[in-house]
């Protein structure tokens, strides 16, 4: 008992100095960025830069507090609320139609192959799931890059996959990468709050599934969730 009191601890003093950390960073911004406008008179264009850049902070504070109290939430949750059986098919092809606009930005080929497949389960939550994944292979691909996205059916589940020929993920990394606030260190984690993979795995976890990563020369990087294809979550 007194060893797990103390692993309890650690994890809780841990939490709390990460997310000091990542308050502390967009707080700074906005206060230097601040100060720096109350100081001397500027330029339009360049006050109009400062005042971006505030803004942009306070989107990302905001965020962040969203974030952790989703997972707050998530974590202290066992029950699944408001299940339905739902297209899932439907619903993975509908965040692809919803996030199209940054796939042509960035000039991304996609490839679809979505076999028919009916999930049940929370479906506001699973959406959650599928744009994060989506998003995060779109931000990590090269322009003129390729994602492949995926629905396949097995005896007992259902295995949906977001593949990218972004940059790889190391091993170390691999093994983090749904911890909260984790972000991987050979990769770009400008703007990313290391809180979005450690949603989706525990939005998994309630569906009674499971959510994996692979990252190799050979098959790019591929996040795969699998659901069970019969029964509910409990």
């Amino acid at each position: 008992m007194t060893d797990q009191l103390a692993k309890t601890a650690t994890l809780r003093d841990d939490f709390i100095n990460q997310f000091s950390h990542e308050f502390r960073t967009p707080i700074a911004s906005i206060q230097g960025f601040a100060d720096l406008m109350q100081e001397r008179e500027l330029p339009k264009k360049e006050r109009q830069a400062y005042l971006a850049l505030i803004s942009k902070e306070a989107h990302r504070l905001t965020n962040l507090s969203t974030n952790v109290l989703t997972l707050t939430t998530l974590e202290s949750q066992t029950i699944l609320n408001n299940q339905t059986s739902f297209d899932l098919t439907e619903q993975v092809r509908q965040t692809v139609i919803l996030l199209w606009p940054q796939l042509e930005e960035h000039k991304l080929n996609v490839d679809l192959t979505l076999a028919p497949a009916t999930a049940f389960g929370n479906a506001d939550l699973l959406n959650q799931v599928w744009v994060n994944l989506i998003n995060n292979a779109i931000k990590f691909t090269p322009d003129g890059g390729h994602l492949t996205i995926k629905i396949e059916r097995h005896d007992d589940q259902i295995a949906v996959s977001v593949n990218n020929d972004g940059p790889l993920i190391s091993p170390t990394d691999q093994d983090h990468l749904f911890e909260k606030f984790y972000q991987a260190d050979n990769r770009s984690n400008v703007g990313r709050l290391g809180l979005g993979l450690a949603i989706a795995s525990r939005i998994i976890a309630l569906h009674q599934g499971r959510i994996t990563v692979v990252s190799n020369p050979a098959d790019h990087t591929t996040f795969t969730v699998y659901l069970p294809s019969k029964g509910s979550a409990k």
